[in-house]
Order: structure tokens, then C-alpha cells, then sequence
């Protein structure tokens, strides 16, 4: 069975315009609504006793993508917060049970071509900026304009 990702990276560098020669098509790879900045600091609830969802804010980083997209920027940073919480010798073991519980996705994010896709796809995902100096960063501003 092969994965979304895997029909992504197969598909990568094919017309748009022809069905490829692998028989892969942009229009076989299913798009969701994804939101790349979904966070609890990004949800508004309720305060009654039983919480319901109000709302979501920060709608910059939405679009349509393959939902496959969403795993390094929301479900793998919440494993890697838990360890560092008191229940941290239960991370991976969580970690386990919530791939078990989605097998398919689980297949899907162990392929090369998964694999591939989430690391072009993510690139700029964590690079941060280097802290300038202030003589660097006027003359950097000079530059600009």
C-alpha cells in the first residue's frame, strides 16, 4: 500500500498537465484544510466546566496541503514536550499507542518517499535567524533600502 507521501514524491517533477508515466496525478493526492500554526495557544474555549471550542485564531498559516504535513509541526512536538513533564517515562509509550491507534498513518509516515516529502516540504520549518550585532544590522538596513 503505498502512502500519500510516497504518491507525492513519486509525482514530484511530473506534468501537471499529463498523467505521469508511474501513473501518479496531482489530483490522486487528497489536499485538507491544514492549519500549520494549530496549537492550544492558538484555540479558545469555553470556560464552563465542559469546555466546547469557541474558536481558532491565527488563520495566516492556513491552506490546502496533504495532511501528512501536520505531523512534525503539531502531533511529534507534543511527544517531545512531554518529556519534559513528570509523566516524561510515559512519552514514548504514548507515543506508541497513538501510532497504533492510526495504522495507516503509521505506514505512511515510515516510507522513504514520506520521508522525503516531509523534509522538502519542512525545510524552513526550524531555522531560526542569526542575532546580528547593531553595526551589522544598520548596515544590513542600509542595504535594504
Amino acid at each position: 500500500m503505498q502512502g500519500l507521501a510516497d504518491l507525492v514524491a513519486a509525482g514530484i517533477g511530473e506534468s501537471l498537465l499529463e498523467k505521469p508515466k508511474n501513473g501518479i496525478h496531482s489530483e490522486d493526492v487528497k489536499l485538507s484544510l491544514v492549519h500549520r500554526g494549530l496549537g492550544l495557544h492558538n484555540i479558545i474555549f469555553s470556560e464552563s466546566l465542559t469546555p466546547t471550542l469557541k474558536g481558532m485564531i491565527n488563520w495566516e498559516f492556513v491552506g490546502h496541503a496533504p495532511a501528512l504535513i501536520t505531523i512534525p509541526a503539531l502531533i511529534e512536538p507534543t511527544f517531545e514536550l512531554a518529556k519534559s513533564e513528570s509523566w516524561a517515562t510515559a512519552a514514548d509509550e504514548l507515543r506508541e499507542a497513538f501510532w497504533d491507534e492510526i495504522p495507516q498513518w503509521k505506514h505512511s509516515m515510515g516510507s522513504k518517499g514520506s520521508q522525503i516529502f516531509l523534509d522538502l516540504y519542512s525545510f524552513g520549518l526550524y531555522l531560526k535567524a542569526d542575532t546580528l550585532s547593531d553595526s551589522k544590522a544598520n548596515l544590513a538596513a542600509k542595504e535594504q533600502y
